[in-house]
């Protein structure tokens, strides 16, 4: 998670910031890829009144490079970055 958007889900105090990113991850395992992504690793949605993406990027185990075969979970780490999309 970006910076940018821990410190926006944090503006009212950190207990708030906690629940909102709670809220937050549950609503990116709820969501809906459409048929037109057929690689699905990035989505956007609106979440209390912001605009919200994460982006899904896959490495060889080293972590240094890009993974050959992201299908292949045998060689591959996906890491998550969840963020604004004025960060994007």
């Amino acid at each position: 998670m970006t910076r940018t958007l821990r410190a926006t889900l944090e503006e009212p105090g950190p207990v708030h910031g906690l629940v909102a990113t709670s809220r937050l991850m549950t609503a990116i395992r709820e969501y809906h890829f459409t048929p037109d992504d057929p690689e699905r690793d990035f989505g956007a949605f609106d979440f209390d009144g912001h605009r919200v993406c994460f982006k899904i990027d896959y490495y060889e185990p080293s972590m240094q490079l890009g993974a050959e075969d992201p299908s292949d979970a045998s060689a591959t780490i996906r890491v998550m970055t969840v963020m604004l999309t004025s960060d994007y």
